[in-house]
Order: C-alpha cells, then sequence, then structure tokens
C-alpha cells in the first residue's frame, strides 16, 4: 500500500519531518548540531543522499519566523484590466513610472529587471535555479527601490509588476519571508523621503512597454550566468525548495525500500515504481473504486489464488485456465473467459506483462466492476 499510494513508511516521514525541523533551527540560528542519538540524522542523510540535501538544508533560506509590521507609508494598488486598456497609467500621471518584472526559463535559470521605460535605464540580475519567480518579482523591486532611494526627494513614485501575488504580500502586516519583509521596509524609506510612493499592479504581456522591456531584461537576467561574489545561494532560497527536497528524499527511500524487498511479487507485478500520478486517481476514487485498485494492484483479493493461500479454498488455479493461477493478474491480463470485456476496455485481447504498469488506474478499476471475478461463496469480499 506505501507502493501503490506513495506513502513513505512512517519511520522516513519521521526522519523526514526531523530534518525539516532541523533546518528551521539552522536557519533561525538556534540549532546546536552533533552526530550524537537523535541529531545524528543529519549526518545520516548526508551520507545517502550526497551533497545536494545538505546543501539545501544548510542554505540561507528565506522562511523566517512571523514578523509583524504596521504602519506601512506607500500605497498599493491593483487596478482593473479595463482601466489598463482605455487609460493606462493616466490615473497616476505625474509619477516618475518604473517597472519590474521575474523570469525563470525552462531550465530553471531565474533572473530579475528593473526599468523606466527610458533609453539607458534598464537593469537587471542573475539569480539562483533555486530562487521562485515570486522571489524574483519581489527582488526586482527591492532593487528598484534601493536605486530610487538614493536619488529621489519629494517626488510622485510609481513603480509597476505584474506580479498580483507581490502586492498583495508586501500589503500584508504579518511577513514570513525575508525577502518580502527587506521589500517592504525598503519601500517604506522611500516613501517617507518622497511626496508619494506606490506599487501598482499592470497586465502582463498586454503591449505595455515598461512591463514588455522589464520582462525581456528579466529573461536576460536569468540568461547571463553572472560570477558572484561568494558561493550560491547568494539570495535565500525559498522553503518551497527545502520541502521540495525533503519529499524527495522521503520518495527516494520508498522506491529503493520496494526495489529490494523480496516480498509482494504480484504487487511489483502490477503498480511497477511508486507512481505519484497513479496514487492522486486513486485517493480520488470512491471507497468502492478504492477498494477495487487495492484489490487489483496489491492481489490480496477474494480469488482463487489469494484465497487458497489464506486456507479458505482447496485450490487456486483458475477453472477456466487450470494450467494458471487465478491471481487479480491474470484475471486483468489473460483470462480468456475476459476477453470481449478486454476488448471493450483496453482495446486487445491480451496484455503482456511489462505493459500493466502502464493501464490507467480507472480502466483497470471498470474493468473489475465490470467482470466481477470475486468468488463470493468465501464469504470475505465487502464492496
Amino acid at each position: 500500500m506505501e507502493a501503490l499510494l506513495c506513502v513513505a513508511p512512517l519511520k522516513v516521514k519521521v526522519e523526514e519531518t526531523a530534518l525539516r525541523t532541523i533546518s528551521l533551527l539552522n536557519n533561525w540560528g538556534t540549532w546546536i548540531g552533533n552526530d550524537k542519538e537523535h541529531a545524528s540524522i543529519e549526518k545520516t542523510a548526508e551520507m545517502e543522499t550526497g551533497s545536494r540535501l545538505t546543501y539545501i538544508l544548510n542554505a540561507p533560506s528565506d522562511r523566517i519566523t512571523p514578523i509583524y509590521r504596521f504602519g506601512r507609508k506607500f500605497k498599493t494598488i491593483i487596478m482593473k484590466r479595463t482601466d489598463w486598456t482605455r487609460e493606462g497609467t493616466n490615473k497616476l500621471e505625474g509619477c516618475e513610472t518604473w517597472y519590474t518584472d521575474g523570469s525563470k526559463d525552462e531550465e530553471g535559470y531565474t533572473g530579475c529587471a528593473w526599468t523606466a521605460n527610458k533609453p539607458n535605464t534598464g537593469f537587471y540580475e542573475h539569480m539562483s535555479k533555486d530562487n521562485t519567480v515570486f522571489q524574483a518579482e519581489v527582488l526586482g523591486i527591492t532593487r528598484c527601490t534601493e536605486m530610487l532611494e538614493n536619488k529621489t526627494r519629494k517626488k510622485r513614485i510609481a513603480i509597476f509588476t505584474d506580479s498580483q501575488a507581490t502586492i498583495k504580500a508586501l500589503s500584508s502586516n504579518v511577513f514570513m519571508s525575508r525577502l518580502v519583509l527587506e521589500c517592504r521596509d525598503k519601500l517604506n524609506l522611500l516613501a517617507v523621503a518622497n511626496i508619494e510612493t506606490v506599487v501598482g499592479w499592470c497586465p502582463g504581456h498586454k503591449g505595455i512597454k515598461g512591463n514588455e522591456k522589464a520582462d525581456r531584461l528579466a529573461r536576460v537576467g536569468g540568461q547571463t550566468k553572472k560570477i558572484a561574489i561568494g558561493p550560491e545561494p547568494w539570495i535565500p532560497i525559498p522553503y518551497a525548495v527545502n520541502k521540495q527536497e525533503l519529499r524527495r528524499y522521503s520518495s527516494e527511500k520508498l522506491k529503493r525500500r520496494w526495489e529490494e524487498t523480496s516480498e509482494c511479487r504480484q504487487g511489483k507485478i502490477m503498480i511497477g515504481e511508486p507512481n505519484i500520478k497513479k496514487a492522486k486517481t486513486i485517493t480520488t476514487m470512491t471507497k468502492k473504486e478504492a477498494r477495487i485498485a487495492a484489490y487489483t494492484y496489491t492481489g490480496h483479493a477474494p480469488v482463487g489464488y489469494h484465497l487458497h493461500k489464506m486456507g479458505l479454498l482447496d485450490n487456486g488455479k483458475c477453472t477456466v485456465c487450470p494450467d494458471e493461477d487465478e491471481t487479480t493478474y491474470h484475471i486483468l491480463a489473460k483470462c480468456v473467459r475476459y476477453t470481449k470485456t478486454r476488448r471493450e476496455i483496453f482495446k486487445c485481447s491480451r496484455i503482456e506483462i511489462d505493459e500493466v504498469k502502464s493501464l490507467r488506474s480507472i480502466d483497470i478499476v471498470n474493468f473489475m466492476i465490470k467482470t466481477e471475478p470475486w468468488n463470493k461463496e468465501a464469504g470475505v469480499i465487502q464492496l
């Protein structure tokens, strides 16, 4: 069932939680590491997984304990798309207007940019592969604010981004992101030194020149692999990357355990490798469908072979194919009694052993519902 539903064993889940806690404590400066007793899990994980997990656990994290900030001096606006279509930035006429953006390409390269949509006013910065687009959006505003803070006084300033999530994060009074908190504080300083500071939303990819220019520069920033001062990451990595790497750690241990076990012969034929897509499909089924899926994939079903192993039947052979054990695999893939149904659902009369793993779970369940191959005389079936 662990392999079928991609659920890590309890021991592994406890290890994952312990490593996540170590990472948080280390980030908050309260972890006293050693290699004794429970604390040895950090060293054990490093030996088992290599440097990637160690790098993530020890890298500066963007996650912080909740910090409250009140008295926001700058304004935030999310205009309607129709307002931009008709009026553009006319509602903020007279402002010194800047545009920021963040980008992450298919290879994972991340960059941010800020521009005033004037000649020689475009800037960009390269970021780590572990940084997210949201972080890039926030950093773009931060860098723009830092530059304006040094040269603008008593002006009206508008900074536009196409990320509503960023604006909403900056509008909050509770902060759990180091980057967002830093950006908010810098915007407040800029607002104090000027008449008005506004952070507003503009629709992306709608022909707004400043936004289009910022988007191009952000992509350039991501592709420009600059040599940074010091090792990566020079921008704190998001907590989501930490959790993702720990989930991968648990998944790898589950996969290794499944491969090494000498038991579950039928389950290995039917399930193959643990598959999260298959697991999600099963967990969204009805109770009856999920039970049938578990019956079929594990082989622990009210069919001849399993009932014979339980001592409930004298013979576990198929009544139609006397040379074959009546397993769920045999019923699904080979038994001539169900050839017609097999053709209707799977478009073939026989399914080879290496093809079973690629069948859709819902099709397998529908096949079993339609054929009803269960031995009801044994009195163990509940559907």
